[in-house]
């Protein structure tokens, strides 16, 4: 059902422009910012990006909209913004010629925001290390660092775990960086306290994000991970359960603690938000498998036991590269059977997203919530 209620605002519809459809806008203002609702074009040969608002109450109608003038830029970059740096989902920033600065757009839906930055050539954000964590041996798993993450646990579970947002909603940045700074500190002691009364949940738990983010190699490792996202995309659901099992037990002896650490904390958790595992490479390819990245932590979560707790079945084959088909650029896609009907403006339907799921229901006004 939620994939016929998205369809619209996912599908690119063939036409002149690469990419077009809604997108809101975030202008800023001197108490606070707003979110405008536009119609958007992406011509990717000329890098051109138009936009027209479609809330404007003085401008004229088209097919049912309000329409004002357009705006046209040229396009400079374009990067996925991080979840956790703004309190909207799906939003990307772009640079264009005609202005300083960048502009923030949100898109409907996260498989909307990928076919934005698909045809953008949008890029993964950088993850600037905290000064603190620029050195390379803090970027390990060491004592200090299972430390913290015990302590961030502790005190997450001790103040209540069905608080709302727990790991959804950022700490202030200053805090966070305040926080590693002095968890991190070379004069501090490797069994560092922190103190409940300093530090709140969105400090904690920002911070406990910020520094597995930070690690220079993921917790499940680069090397691993195309066999996790390969695991995870066989059509039988018990060899994708023993494939992960037997892939986790291949992990470095502290990654796998580390790892168990904190999906038993997880099990306990309804969202998380953590990397646990990334790609090396920052591709368009790469942000397509971040929904079978999902897939393994919730194999690891619904798992526990059995994956931590007892041994792998030897004779469950790991992974192996499979061949690509052929390209599918060679063959039409058609989403509907008999005569098309005549192009008109491209009107997806608006929704505000669900606490389980990308998709959206019906709301004109509204942009999706959350991170």
């Amino acid at each position: 059902m939620n994939r016929i209620r998205s369809a619209d605002q996912d599908y690119k519809p063939p036409g002149q422009w690469t990419m077009e459809g809604f997108l809101f806008v975030q202008e800023k203002r001197p108490l606070g910012c707003a979110w405008t609702r536009h119609y958007c074009t992406y011509e990717k040969g000329s890098k051109t990006f138009t936009m027209i608002n479609t809330e404007n109450k003085s401008a004229g109608k088209q097919n049912g909209l309000v329409l004002s003038q357009p705006e046209k830029f040229h396009l400079k970059s374009c990067i996925r913004r991080k979840t956790d740096s703004i309190d909207k989902r799906f939003c990307f920033d772009i640079e264009v010629m005609e202005r300083h600065g960048v502009m923030t757009l949100q898109a409907l839906s996260e498989s909307n925001r990928r076919l934005w930055l698909e045809a953008m050539d949008g890029k993964e954000p950088i993850y600037n290390l905290p000064v603190i964590l620029s050195k390379k041996e803090e970027t390990y798993l060491n004592d200090a660092g299972f430390n913290f993450v015990k302590k961030c646990i502790d005190l997450v579970e001790k103040r209540g775990i069905n608080t709302m947002g727990l790991y959804r909603i950022g700490g202030v940045n200053s805090k966070v960086q305040k926080l590693m700074s002095t968890v991190f500190s070379s004069k501090a002691p490797v069994d560092v306290e922190l103190d409940p009364d300093m530090w709140d949940n969105k400090t904690i738990t920002s911070g406990l994000k910020n520094y597995l983010r930070c690690l220079s190699d993921p917790l499940m490792t680069f090397k691993l991970h195309k066999d996790f996202i390969m695991a995870v995309k066989s059509d039988d659901q018990n060899y994708r359960v023993c494939a992960v099992h037997a892939l986790v037990h291949k992990l470095p002896e502290k990654n796998k603690e580390m790892l168990e650490l904190l999906i038993k904390h997880l099990v306990t958790c309804v969202f998380s938000g953590m990397t646990l595992m990334r790609s090396q490479e920052e591709t368009v390819a790469a942000m397509m498998n971040i929904k079978f990245q999902n897939i393994v932590v919730e194999i690891l979560i619904e798992n526990f036991d059995k994956i931590f707790h007892q041994p792998p079945d030897p004779n469950v084959p790991l992974p192996q590269p499979q061949s690509r088909p052929g390209s599918r650029r060679s063959r039409a896609i058609c989403l509907t059977k008999g005569p098309r009907k005549p192009r008109s403006l491209y009107t997806p339907t608006l929704c505000l997203a669900d606490a389980e799921s990308d998709t959206l229901s019906s709301s004109r006004s509204s942009t999706p919530m959350g991170s």
